[in-house]
C-alpha cells in the first residue's frame, strides 16, 4: 500500500487557520472606533489604575470578540514593553466554560500556574479565597472578559468579582476589570440590578458588517489563507453577499470562503469556483442554523421551542398570543421564571431577525400589533439543537 496522502492534490491552502474564528489578524476591518472605546476601557491598568467594566452588544459574527481578542493583544504588547507581568487578561468562553466554580478555576489557573487546584469537589468559598490570596501576594491585577456572557450560570461570580475591592477582599493596588460580550439585548433585564451597578459602566453596540466591509475582510484573509491565483474573482465578492444577507456575519462569510476551499481540494480542482461556493452555502446553511440555535439565550430557545411544537400541533401559522401561552406553559413545566409578554415578542423579533422563523406584524388586536409565525425549513436541526441544549439525562431543562 503507498502513502495515504495524495500529494498530487491541489495547492489550495497556505495558511487556512486564518480563516478561523480564533485568528486574530494584524488589522481589524471597520473597527476602529469600537477598537478605541475597548482601548480606553483597559488603558488606565497601565498605570496601576482600574480599568472600567463594560458589556459589549451585538449579533453575532459583528467583531465583538475579535475586538476585544486585538485589544488584549495589543494591551499585552503594551505590557512586555514595560517590562511588567502584573497585569493578566483572561478569556473566559461562558458557552464552555458557564458555572461558577469552572470560572474561578480557569482564572486561578491563569494567575497561578503552578497550584494544582482541582476543578471540582472543593467549595466554591475555598476558590475564592485562594484566587484573592494569589492577587494580593503577587499585587496582581486581571482583566476577565466573560465571552458569551449569557451562557453564564450564575451572576454571583460577576458580583464577587467586581465588588472585591470595595469589600476589601484584594489589596487597594489590585485591580478587577470586566468584560462581558452577548448576542443578547436584553441581557441586562436578565442580571441582579446589583451586578449591573457595578458592571454596566459603559454599553457598547457592535453594527453589522455590509457587503464591502466583509469583502475587505476576506481580502486581507485570504492573503494569508490561499496560494496565489487559487480563486476566481467572484470568488470572494459572491461570500460577501451571501454573508450579508445573513445580518452581516463576518463568521460566515469566513467560513463560506474556508468551505469552497474545502470543496475545490476534495475536487482536486486548482481553482476555487463560484460553484464552491453555492456548494458550501448550502452546506452551511445548517452548520449555521445549528450554532446559531445552539448559542441563543435560555429563554429564546424556549420561545422557539413552544413555535416549533406549535406548529406540529397545528401545521399552521401561530400568533403571538400563542407562542407566549406556550412559552409560558413550558416554562411553567420545567420550573422556569416565564418572562414577560413584551420580552417574548420581542424574542420572536430575534427569531425572525436571525432567520430561523419568519414573523412579520401583521394584524391589531386588543394587545396591540401582532404577527403571524410560520417555520417551514431546518426545523429537524433545531429540534436536535434544542434537544441537546436544553435538556438533560432526566428530560428536564438544564437551568442551573
Amino acid at each position: 500500500m503507498g502513502s495515504i496522502f495524495n500529494k498530487n492534490k491541489p495547492k489550495i491552502f497556505k495558511n487556512k487557520y486564518s480563516l478561523s474564528s480564533e485568528y486574530v489578524p494584524e488589522r481589524l476591518i471597520a473597527r476602529d472606533s469600537q477598537i478605541e472605546q475597548i482601548a480606553e476601557l483597559v488603558e488606565p491598568v497601565l498605570s496601576g489604575e482600574k480599568p472600567d467594566n463594560a458589556f459589549i452588544y451585538g449579533k453575532t459574527g459583528t467583531g465583538k470578540t475579535a475586538v476585544v481578542r486585538y485589544v488584549l493583544k495589543e494591551l499585552q504588547k503594551e505590557l512586555s514593553t514595560d517590562n511588567s507581568s502584573h497585569v493578566m487578561p483572561i478569556f473566559i468562553n461562558c458557552n464552555e466554560i458557564g458555572n461558577t466554580s469552572h470560572v474561578l478555576h480557569e482564572i486561578i489557573k491563569t494567575v497561578d500556574f503552578n497550584y494544582k487546584i482541582p476543578s471540582s469537589g472543593i467549595s466554591i468559598s475555598e476558590y475564592y479565597r485562594h484566587l484573592w490570596w494569589v492577587l494580593n501576594k503577587n499585587n496582581y491585577s486581571i482583566i476577565v472578559v466573560f465571552d458569551e456572557i449569557e451562557h453564564l450560570k450564575d451572576d454571583n461570580v460577576l458580583y464577587n468579582l467586581s465588588r472585591a475591592g470595595e469589600y476589601m477582599k484584594v489589596n487597594p493596588n489590585v485591580n478587577i476589570g470586566i468584560i462581558g460580550t452577548t448576542n443578547d439585548l436584553m441581557l441586562k433585564d436578565q442580571i441582579d440590578p446589583r451586578v449591573m451597578s457595578s458592571l454596566a459602566q459603559h454599553n457598547f453596540s457592535f453594527p453589522p458588517y455590509d457587503a464591502e466591509q466583509l469583502t475587505q475582510i476576506l481580502n486581507d484573509r485570504a492573503e494569508i489563507a490561499f496560494n496565489e491565483d487559487v480563486l476566481d474573482n467572484m470568488v470572494i465578492p459572491l461570500c460577501s453577499a451571501l454573508a450579508a444577507k445573513e445580518h452581516g456575519d463576518a463568521r460566515i462569510a469566513l467560513k463560506l470562503l474556508e468551505n469552497a476551499g474545502t470543496i475545490a481540494k476534495h475536487e482536486n480542482s486548482p481553482v476555487v469556483t463560484e460553484e464552491h461556493v453555492y456548494k458550501a452555502d448550502s452546506k452551511i446553511d445548517n452548520d449555521f442554523v445549528y450554532d446559531t440555535v445552539y448559542s441563543l439565550p435560555l429563554h429564546t430557545k424556549i420561545v422557539l421551542l413552544g413555535i416549533i411544537e406549535l406548529h406540529k400541533d397545528q401545521k399552521k401559522n401561530c400568533t403571538t398570543g400563542e407562542v407566549v401561552q406556550k412559552y409560558q406553559q413550558i416554562c411553567n413545566i420545567n420550573s422556569v421564571d416565564a418572562l414577560s409578554r413584551t420580552r417574548v415578542s420581542k424574542m420572536i423579533g430575534e427569531l425572525d431577525m436571525l432567520g430561523l422563523i419568519n414573523a412579520p406584524l401583521k394584524t391589531k388586536g386588543i394587545r396591540g400589533r401582532t404577527r403571524t409565525i410560520t417555520i417551514n425549513k431546518h426545523i429537524d436541526v433545531m429540534e436536535n439543537v434544542l434537544d441537546k441544549s436544553l435538556y438533560g439525562v432526566n428530560r428536564s431543562f438544564v437551568n442551573d
